[in-house]
């Protein structure tokens, strides 16, 4: 392959990944799933409640809280 194929393609490849940001560049945000654990006034992301919770847990089981 010489240089002006190559410079060919790699301008080929430099639109098609333009072409495939903006793509993903339009897509909507991936909603997150909020929730207000009881006697709380905040809303927290389920996925770092979950986080939070299992991380507590371990310490329980690992005698660590007290």
């Amino acid at each position: 392959m010489d240089s002006k194929e190559l410079t060919t393609v790699l301008n080929s490849l430099e639109k098609r990944i333009e072409s495939i940001e903006r793509k993903l560049e339009s897509l909507p945000i991936p909603f997150k799933l909020m929730y207000r654990p009881p006697e709380r006034e905040d809303y927290v992301n389920v996925v770092d409640f979950l986080d939070e919770t299992a991380k507590r847990l371990k310490q329980i089981e690992d005698g660590v809280c007290p």
